[in-house]
């Protein structure tokens, strides 16, 4: 028997001998000794009451703090929390399901839950919600639900029913919590592993078809080597012999550069930067262009600053200046100066080339770094449009710009400014 049990069985018994002491008064009163005991009863059981009822105050005090405590719990959880009705219609709702649908607490309150789930997920909810009563204790399902501006937002559901002592059901507490970072993660990381196998499957590829594409240069180069040298052993070689030989060793030549170019660019390799001495690189690759151009364009390079120590990746700077100098001498007229001028900052190194040459129209000057975009003016002069392609992927590279003046006056620029090159 409970505390409570005993103490209404006490009340109920001292009900009784006060109603007996009131019908029978004069018998006690001429017995006081029996009223007496009566009287020591009463007050035994009165003591006990007040001592229970005490009890009762601090039980349910500590209730209340439990409640309140709950409901502290419920309101303020980092998911949203709602409680329905067998039917699913909804008693509670915390804080943050309020944010997570964009509605008040209270607006939540009788409305089916079923209206706050995406409209092409209702048909697939009511199956679930309909089987929930004979699946296991909670249960797991992803569905979509939208809030109150219009968005839809994918969710996971946890539910758990809600039973009395007897097992009676009597409604369903759920947890809904928005994985739409979750699911954006997930797709990132497949993004970045079919990028991964993109990347793998490309270097491969370039690998094969450098092979196959080289391959035959160098059959053509061995057998064009042979042909000369026969025809020295037999005599002097012709002037239309030599002529032939020179046009196959020059197709050869562009066409290893072609290729070089296309699996540079396909292929870009990471950066390596490191301590280099930019005007005597730019002195390099100047001697280097002059040789090819047989001295036909003079080419002057000045500098200022502290040029001579700066930080970048050798290889790329070595791509733009070749690829800035083979531009500017081809499609300058004969004769025509190149000027490079490099400008050594504390904060950026910026590398210009200018020529007399073609006039590049304003509208046309943004698709000029796109792969194998050339002028129609200039579709002539031999090239597959790859070098300024090249020239700003190594600018990029390096967090850099690159950007170009260009007048029918007084010619083209093209400038390459790298940040914080100097060390």
């Amino acid at each position: 028997m409970s505390n409570i049990e005993a103490m209404g069985s006490k009340l109920h018994n001292a009900q009784h001998r006060i109603e007996i002491l009131a019908h029978n008064a004069e018998e006690f009163l001429n017995q006081p000794e029996l009223l007496s005991t009566v009287m020591e009863e009463l007050a035994v059981v009165l003591e006990e009451v007040e001592q229970q009822y005490e009890e009762v105050l601090l039980t349910r005090q500590t209730l209340e703090s439990q409640r309140q405590r709950y409901q502290e719990l419920f309101d303020f959880a980092p998911d949203g929390y709602l409680v329905t009705d067998v039917n699913g219609v909804i008693q509670e709702a915390n804080h943050s399901a309020a944010s997570l649908f964009g509605m008040l607490q209270a607006f939540l309150v009788n409305k089916p839950l079923v209206i706050l789930v995406a409209d092409a997920d209702r048909r697939a909810f009511r199956t679930y919600f309909s089987r929930l009563e004979a699946a296991p204790q909670q249960r797991n399902w992803d569905f979509r639900f939208k809030s109150r501006q219009g968005g839809v937002f994918p969710a996971v559901i946890t539910t758990s029913a809600m039973r009395t002592a007897q097992g009676e059901l009597t409604g369903w507490r759920w947890l809904v919590r928005d994985i739409t970072e979750l699911k954006q993660a997930v797709a990132d990381q497949k993004a970045a592993a079919t990028q991964t196998e993109l990347d793998d499957l490309r270097s491969n590829f370039i690998q094969v078809v450098s092979h196959e594409l080289r391959t035959p240069m160098t059959i053509i180069l061995t057998a064009l080597e042979l042909l000369v040298h026969f025809s020295k052993a037999n005599g002097a070689i012709e002037v239309k012999q030599q002529t032939y030989f020179d046009h196959i060793h020059q197709a050869v030549w562009r066409m290893n550069a072609l290729i070089s170019d296309v699996m540079l660019y396909a292929d870009a390799a990471s950066l390596n930067p490191a301590l280099l001495n930019l005007e005597t690189l730019c002195a390099e690759r100047v001697k280097a262009q002059q040789t090819r151009d047989d001295d036909r364009h003079p080419i002057t390079v000045s500098s200022n600053g502290a040029c001579d120590a700066v930080y970048g990746d050798d290889a790329l700077i070595q791509q733009m200046v070749d690829r800035l100098l083979s531009n500017a001498v081809t499609y300058s007229p004969p004769g025509a100066t190149v000027r490079v001028l490099l400008q050594c900052e504390r904060d950026r190194t910026c590398i210009s080339v200018h020529n007399e040459g073609t006039y590049i129209p304003s509208e046309q000057q943004a698709k000029l770094c796109e792969p194998f975009y050339r002028l129609e003016k200039t579709a002539h002069i031999p090239g597959i449009g790859l070098g300024l392609a090249l020239v700003k992927q190594a600018v990029d590279r390096h967090g850099g710009e690159l950007t170009l003046e260009s007048t029918a006056e007084g010619g083209t620029t093209f400038s390459v400014t790298l940040p914080g090159l100097e060390v």
